[in-house]
Formats: structure tokens, sequence, C-alpha cells
């Protein structure tokens, strides 16, 4: 169900504003950066309603609001932007010079990828075998200061069997989301992308790992490219 073209309107500024900084928004700060044509009283009318409908929520009470997973599910499903290839990309980015024999070599290459141009973790997995890249990037995240949460994300990735039951529902090519669902303990915490892809004859699958307030569209945009690439 989509919602008014004025409450997309604004939960598109606070989303995009605190995907970029973590931190919480406010009305009077969304008026004076983005220059509204209405009072700081509107927008906290306007915020109050986004709450109520489950798109926002609020950490402190003295605090401004942050998405719910309710509202990145409803940005990426109709908001968020055609995503492109990301410039950082080089335009001849090949995997046809690794050995296909080494299977693991080739994981290694998509994840690091992933996690290098995501700056979230990257994952990739084929028949039981998994590499993942890029755990250090979830420490550029206030949301990843509690190691319990980073110890249950790699127990879960180092869990082959776990891990192929999330991939498996890949069943149509394109990219996922899974977006603070119960998946795994403490998995409302984070988003996962998942895209499947082929190495050689074989089905595989990559995977973006990051807080919520991950950066979506580049995220797409990287896992569709690197799907399309010839392994």
């Amino acid at each position: 169900m989509t919602i008014s073209n004025k409450l997309e309107f604004l939960l598109k500024l606070i989303m995009d504003d605190y995907i970029s900084s973590g931190e919480p928004v406010g009305s009077k700060y969304l008026v004076d950066k983005h220059q509204l044509e209405m009072s700081s009283a509107t927008v906290r009318n306007i915020m109050a309603d986004l709450a109520e409908s489950g798109y926002l929520m609020q950490l402190h009470t003295s605090s401004g609001r942050v998405p719910t997973p309710k509202a990145y599910r409803y940005y990426v499903q109709f908001l968020m932007p055609e995503p492109a290839i990301p410039a950082v990309f080089p335009g001849d980015l090949t995997c046809g010079d690794k050995n296909l024999a080494n299977t693991y070599e080739l994981l290694s290459f998509l994840s690091d990828n992933i996690a290098r141009h995501t700056a979230s973790m990257g994952v990739a997995m084929i028949d039981g075998k998994i590499a993942y890249s890029g755990l250090s990037n979830l420490f550029d995240y206030d949301e990843f200061t509690d190691l319990g949460q980073l110890r249950t994300l790699i127990s879960l990735i180092e869990n082959t069997q776990k891990m192929s039951g999330i991939f498996m529902g890949m069943r149509t090519p394109g990219v996922r989301f899974f977006i603070g669902e119960n998946l795994f303990e403490s998995a409302e915490n984070f988003s996962i992308a998942v895209a499947n892809c082929f190495i050689g004859q074989q089905q595989a699958y990559m995977s973006a790992i990051g807080p919520l307030r991950m950066n979506y569209e580049r995220v797409m945009g990287t896992l569709q490219y690197l799907a399309n690439l010839q392994c």
C-alpha cells in the first residue's frame, strides 16, 4: 500500500539523510537543510503521521526520528532511484582471468568486490563453499558497537546450511532484500541483499550484509553488475 505524496516526499528526505549520517532527523533540521516551504510545526505533524503509520520511530524523547524496517522496505519498493553501475567500477572489470577450477578464488573475487563497493560485508556461495569479505566495514557503523551482534553474524555465515536456506529463497533472477526480518538471532538489526548468478554452469549466490541504513541503491547496482559478469 502506498502513502500520500506529501508523506512520501518527507519520508524520502528523512531516509536519505539518515542513511547518509546515521543521526536521528528532526523537523527543524529538515526545514533548514532542504529549505522546505513549510514550518517546523507542519513537518513535525507529518512526521507524527509517519510514526503513527509505523514508518518512523523515536529512539529517545529528545531526539529526532529514525526509519523503521517498514520504512526501508517501502523505500526499496517505491522510492529508491533506479540503481546505476557504481562509477568506481572499471568499465572492463571481468572475472575471466580467474581460474574456474579454483572456485574459492572466484568466490573471493565476488565477495571482495561486494564489500569494496557497498561498504558492507560481501558473501559469495556455491555448492556449500562460501567466501566472505569486509567484516571490518561493519565496525564503521555505530549500530555494530555490540560485538555480540557481529559474533552472531559470523556464526551465521560459517553455518553453510543456514546460509543456503536463506539463499535458496532466490528462485528467480534479480536482487531480493531481507530488511529487519527474523532470519536469525539479532537479524532485526541487519539488512541482507541476495542475488543469484552463475559460475560456469553452476548456480551461485551473492549477498551484501549491513545495517538497516545500508546504501540500498549502491548495493542493488553492485549486485546487478556482478551478477551479469561472465564467470
